[in-house]
């Protein structure tokens, strides 16, 4: 950093400034910036961090982070209308309460909790599949979209164009030939970094609608590393959707002999679609620029007897709608909680909770992956699990193929599935979504499929950690260090 500085000082005069005209820019732009992180920043360590860098990186500190600390995203969502999708969809559905009566009273306060949260109903009649791993997913997702009629609408994180994404494309080809609106977004992060795919390019260039979500921009300048659209949807004809932790990915299938992922997705029928199909608009219109243009369906009819409600969340929502109610939900545990997260960074106040869960008896359970796909995430996590640990918060690692699954079940009764990580990009920063599910049927199916991978795992105790070399705790405590932007 100090080198930057002096090199962007030393530009200063050959671009026609002077150290005063500098000075002066500086004593300018700095109490703005401080300011702005000051009401705005939320995380004391991101504060600190662009408090130091505003203040001792003159003129820099202050464009990098009008660059990329600002969050626009709030603004822009505003000025577009987002959220009012969402109240047409709660508009839609008139099943809230009724489903609200079917609950067991211990689960009641926190369905009531989930409402004021999402502005969302709490949808009853809907039916739940489950597929573990893309072997199982991609030929149902692929049977459908060959199936469409009307509409498909696709959003994923990464989508790659060989293998297993090529058969999506060319599926998506025939479905746009038949006359079938057929919509892609793809987060520009994830398609261009993450995967280096390209896939919204080969689509648009074969005639099919297909965004970037937040793609970097000059002006207004924004550069969002952070905010990203983590989100897995699929809709096909505005009666079923898919949503998960599982990307279009060759990974995720053993094709060419691949052993796939670790990782959990669903499909739904029922009501609740109509919430799925809410969060894809808003963020095609979002992605677009422009108004709402997908019609909801009124009356979805029941397929099955399951309440659930869509739980979206992002920097487009003033409160951190997932985090909360993950830990109203761990606080009301009387028997167990099981969380799978691939990257897991505790979090206040969900950590909190689990520990004071587990001081009280309940049985806290994590599964993490026992090395993840990245280094420096698991690192930092180790670091962190000790003050679990000493409260009686147990947590497994897996072995194997990279475990991606989401999973968060409470006593056989609740469950949240989804695109969610339990660390601060996913719960703080980045767009999310997660349906909770109030049935006892789902949810001890969820828990046992939870104990077939608690089997295959290693648990993680204090004597593990104390046994690792001190270079291997001092390079973990570093990692911690970056916990927030992990």
């Amino acid at each position: 950093m100090e080198q930057l500085v002096a090199e962007f000082m030393a530009l200063l005069p050959l671009l026609g400034f002077s150290w005063p005209v500098f000075w002066a820019l500086h004593f300018v732009l700095m109490p703005m910036a401080v300011g702005h992180v000051l009401l705005h920043k939320r995380m004391p360590q991101a504060t600190f961090g662009w408090l130091v860098l505003i203040i001792f990186a003159p003129v820099i500190g202050a464009v990098t982070y009008c660059v990329f600390g600002v969050n626009r995203i709030y603004r822009r969502a505003q000025r577009l209308g987002r959220g009012q999708v969402r109240d047409q969809a709660a508009l839609t559905d008139i099943s809230d309460e009724a489903a609200l009566e079917s609950l067991d009273p211990k689960w009641l306060k926190i369905a009531e909790a989930a409402g004021k949260l999402s502005d969302l109903p709490l949808t009853q009649g809907n039916a739940i599949e489950h597929f573990h791993t893309g072997d199982e997913l991609f030929p149902a997702m692929l049977c459908a979209i060959d199936e469409a009629q009307d509409s498909i609408y696709l959003s994923s994180y990464t989508f790659d164009l060989a293998g297993i994404g090529k058969q999506f494309v060319e599926s998506l080809a025939r479905a746009k030939k038949r006359g079938v609106d057929v919509r892609v977004l793809v987060d520009s992060i994830g398609d261009r970094v993450i995967s280096h795919a390209g896939v919204i390019d080969k689509l648009q260039s074969m005639g099919i609608d297909a965004l970037h979500f937040l793609p970097p921009s000059v002006w207004p300048p924004m550069i969002h590393l952070n905010l990203r659209n983590h989100r897995k949807i699929l809709i096909v004809d505005k009666q079923q959707a898919f949503t998960g932790g599982i990307n279009i990915t060759q990974k995720n299938c053993s094709q060419n002999g691949n052993e796939p992922s670790n990782d959990d997705h669903f499909r739904f029928t029922g009501p609740v679609v109509t919430q799925l199909l809410a969060v894809f608009a808003e963020d095609w219109a979002f992605a677009a620029s422009t108004n709402n243009d997908i019609s909801l369906p009124e009356d979805l009819p029941s397929t099955g007897q399951v309440p659930c409600r869509v739980i979206p969340d992002g920097p487009d929502h003033p409160k951190a709608q997932i985090l909360m109610l993950m830990t109203a939900a761990v606080g009301q545990a009387s028997q167990q909680v099981t969380i799978f997260s691939p990257y897991f960074l505790p979090i206040q106040p969900l950590t909190g909770a689990m520990c004071a869960s587990a001081l009280r008896g309940v049985k806290v359970r994590v599964l993490i992956p026992k090395q993840s796909n990245y280094a420096m995430v698991d690192w930092a996590c180790r670091h962190y699990l000790p003050d679990l640990l000493h409260a009686g918060v147990e947590i497994y690692a897996i072995d194997g193929p990279l475990m991606h699954s989401k999973l968060f079940v409470v006593d056989e009764e609740y469950a949240m599935v989804g695109s969610t990580n339990i660390d601060p990009r996913s719960l703080q920063l980045n767009f999310e979504l997660m349906v909770e599910v109030y049935d006892h049927g789902f949810a001890k199916q969820m828990q046992e499929h939870a104990e077939k991978q608690f089997a295959q795992s290693e648990r993680i105790t204090l004597k593990s950690l104390a046994e690792l070399s001190m270079p291997t705790r001092l390079r973990n405590a570093l990692a911690g260090l970056a916990q927030p932007y992990l």
